[in-house]
Formats: structure tokens, C-alpha cells, sequence
């Protein structure tokens, strides 16, 4: 059997519990995790899940190297999903990202096709008035307004923009240079949060060389201008030089 390791990453942390944070052994399938792999015409596959997300029933909707999966809020397979659990995507693609899209659907990236941003409900159907975003670039991640705008963080080169689509995925061309915010090539971002002001948040790393990096969190403003009251310029930096590793997470409390 397979360890879905990268899957029990994103996994792992609704089912922890409270008090003394130890893995909740009566989840899944063996003490605390899921397992399972593919059987097809009598042959078993790996399977590689990279991402989750909560359903409001409890249910668990992970993406993979072409497989959507859909988990009971007890971490096994439901079977009600396809028959099977899980539904395998053809031609195959690498969905490394999944997101809530604000109106019951999901958003889900195809790293391998180029770029492709799609849309599916709950049960892993492609949503038909969602127009698919193509484009031959890589997108490091992605959010959602509470309008339900979706803004992609691109990175090529090392150099890092923000596109912005529409809730029904055509390029909103009234937002930046037709549709794009220029991040510039000073900073790696990894993440992007959008708060419910629609002001956008950074997280990434200045590397200043292959030994010295430091934290990066930016702020932009909802028109995607640098807040230049937010940290120094619009931009925190760790001091000090500390070495930081390649990636970083970030999130807004209520309070902001």
C-alpha cells in the first residue's frame, strides 16, 4: 500500500486534537491515516495527492497526479464519489492546488499542462460556464476574493506577477496592465492571501545569495499598488539576514 505523505500534509491538521495535539489514531484507514492505491487492469499505481480541501459536510476533496479524490470526514474513501472514491483524469494532468472558488465550487491547478486553471464542484464534475485558463506560464499560487475574483501568482524566470480572472475565468483586463500587477524580480513570493478588503498580502523570501535569505511579507493595495504604510515601502523583511528556506505560509487574523 501507498502512504499518501504529501496528501496527510494538508490532511493532518483537522484532525489533530485539541488539547495535547497528537494524531487522532481513530481517523483513516490505519491509526491516524489514510491508505489506498489504484487497480487498474491488474495493475496497482502509486498514487500522489498534493493538496485538500474541507467540504462543508466534512468531507475531505483532494487533487493528484491525475486523480480527484473524496474522503469521509473520518478519513476513508467515499465511495459514494464516482463508485470508487476517486475519479482519475484523462489526458492526465498534475493538480497540485486546490481552492475554495466562494460559490460552492472549487478551483483546481494543472501544473503540468502549462498553466491550466479549472473549476469542479463537489463531486469532482468540471463546472461547464467556468471558462478554463491556458496559458503556458507557472503559477505558484492562487486565491479568491469574496466576489469571487480569482487572482493567480505567477512566477517565470524569477520574475513574479499577479493575474487576475473573473469569477468565470476570462482575464479581467480593467485590473493592472491588462489584467497583470509587475511584482518585479526583487522578491520570490510564495504565497498570496486576499483579505476581506480585497488588500493583498505577499509571503516569499529575498535572497540575497545562496546562503542569506530573508522572510518577505508585502502588501498591496486592492488596486494592486504597494501599501507604502505597511512595513518599510510596503514590504516587511526579516532582519538581521537570518538564512530562511524556500518556502513560506502566510495568513491574515480577524483582527488583520
Amino acid at each position: 500500500m501507498n502512504k499518501l505523505l504529501p496528501f496527510l500534509v494538508f490532511l493532518l491538521p483537522f484532525r489533530f486534537l485539541a488539547q495535547e495535539n497528537l494524531l487522532d489514531t481513530s481517523f483513516g484507514t490505519n491509526n491516524g491515516y489514510t491508505e489506498f492505491s489504484l487497480n487498474s487492469g491488474g495493475k496497482v499505481s502509486s498514487v500522489t495527492l498534493f493538496d485538500s480541501t474541507k467540504l462543508p459536510n466534512g468531507n475531505i476533496l483532494a487533487v493528484g497526479i491525475g486523480l480527484i479524490a473524496r474522503f469521509t470526514p473520518k478519513g476513508f474513501l467515499d465511495t459514494t464519489f464516482h463508485g470508487t472514491g476517486y475519479k482519475k483524469i484523462t489526458p492526465l494532468g498534475n493538480y497540485n492546488q486546490i481552492k475554495s472558488a466562494n460559490d460552492g465550487n472549487y478551483l483546481i491547478i494543472d501544473g503540468a499542462s502549462g498553466g491550466k486553471i479549472e473549476k469542479i464542484d463537489g463531486d469532482g464534475n468540471y463546472v461547464s460556464s467556468f471558462n478554463t485558463f491556458n496559458q503556458t506560464l507557472s503559477y505558484v499560487d492562487i486565491d479568491v476574493d469574496l466576489a469571487g475574483n480569482i487572482y493567480l501568482l505567477k512566477a517565470v524566470n524569477f520574475s513574479y506577477g499577479i493575474i487576475r480572472l473573473l469569477p468565470n475565468g476570462i482575464l479581467d483586463t480593467t485590473y493592472g496592465t491588462n489584467g497583470e500587477i509587475n511584482l518585479g524580480t526583487t522578491y520570490r513570493y510564495s504565497k498570496i492571501i486576499i483579505n476581506d478588503l480585497n488588500e493583498i498580502f505577499l509571503g516569499g523570501r529575498q535572497q540575497i545569495s545562496t546562503t542569506n535569505r530573508r522572510i518577505v511579507v508585502s502588501k498591496l493595495n486592492s488596486s494592486g499598488v504597494l501599501d507604502t504604510n505597511f512595513g518599510s515601502g510596503g514590504h516587511f523583511t526579516y532582519q538581521g539576514g537570518q538564512y530562511v528556506g524556500d518556502y513560506t505560509h502566510i495568513d491574515v487574523l480577524s483582527n488583520g
